[in-house]
């Protein structure tokens, strides 16, 4: 993609010697929100602290090129890191409740990304943290600015976690689970919230959730992560009309807003491959009716945005 922001090519990490994302390859463009969906486990968080170079022992980058603006972050000095970590590239953790610091008001832990990365004196950050948290719509920005994250409901929680994400108007905006345990009309908010905001900078965003029906309301394109690998990568329009991998069938399927009220929701037989204990051909063999023994044996590489031997 010519104008692309960042790419992820061949990314591969691993627990010592144990694979946990396998020859992981993404693409998100200026403007453009990439959605990242699989069950627990499948790498997805993992492949944003990657992204950000914040991977901890005993979890390491083993091979890939992580490409912003052309520049592989993967072979970056740390302390260029830092410069684009938190300004050029910033996250939304998924827990803004653990995320944030208990014991720094809300005002004080923005200020720290100003100061840093914008050189603004405290009386600058101070108007600065006003217009991004009145940007992200928090009720009475002067007076929240000296509050703690405990004195906020957990939507404020959200909304400050993303303000502080935004201060420095990054390139790209790594979102992971942004609307975990908020009830339906603050997630409704949150996303009507991300999307004005990149409408407004063309910031791209990379969604990481388990919420397909966010991700159909939201992404341009989506991709389908099980057991380290990427499974389904297509155009979001695409893939919700005619699912190719019988994983991202089973997960759609499987979605309450599928199922008629009353009816038993429909779940996927067996579980996740651990790493370690990958089956040689596809990791979802073991999960799919429609596996055969070429399946069982001969791992599917990704296709024309799908990696199956029988695609649906």
């Amino acid at each position: 993609m010519s104008d692309a922001v960042l790419e992820v090519q061949g990314l591969q990490l691993a627990i010592g010697t144990v694979p946990v994302v396998e020859d992981l390859c993404l693409t998100v463009a200026r403007g453009q929100t990439l959605g990242i969906v699989g069950e627990s486990g499948c790498g997805k968080s993992l492949t944003a602290l990657a992204i950000l170079g914040l991977l901890q022992a005993p979890v390491r980058r083993t091979a890939g090129a992580i490409r912003f603006h052309g520049e592989d972050l993967a072979t970056a000095l740390p302390e260029r890191l830092r410069q684009i970590r938190g300004n050029r590239i910033a996250m939304i953790f998924q827990e803004p409740a653990t995320a944030l610091n208990p014991v720094f008001t809300i005002g004080r832990q923005i200020a720290e990304v100003l100061q840093l990365h914008r050189g603004m004196s405290g009386h600058q950050a101070r108007i600065e943290i006003e217009t991004v948290l009145a940007q992200v719509q928090l009720p009475d920005p002067a007076a929240q600015i000296d509050r703690y994250p405990h004195q906020l409901s957990g939507g404020q929680r959200q909304r400050a976690m993303i303000a502080m994400a935004l201060a420095c108007q990054p390139d790209v905006l790594l979102a992971d689970e942004p609307t975990t345990a908020l009830d339906v009309t603050v997630q409704a908010e949150i996303l009507a919230l991300l999307q004005d905001v990149q409408a407004s900078t063309g910031t791209a965003i990379v969604l990481i959730t388990h919420d397909l029906a966010v991700v159909s309301g939201t992404c341009d394109e989506v991709a389908v992560m099980y057991a380290g690998r990427i499974v389904e990568y297509r155009p979001a329009a695409e893939l919700f009309a005619h699912p190719r991998h019988r994983y991202t069938r089973a997960l759609i399927d499987s979605s309450p807003a599928r199922t008629a009220p009353g009816a038993l929701l429909p779940s996927i037989p067996g579980q996740v491959p651990r790493p370690g204990a990958r089956p040689p051909g596809c990791a979802f063999a073991a999960r799919c009716a429609a596996a055969s023994e070429r399946c069982r044996r001969d791992r599917p590489e990704l296709t024309h945005g799908v990696a199956c031997w029988h695609p649906a």
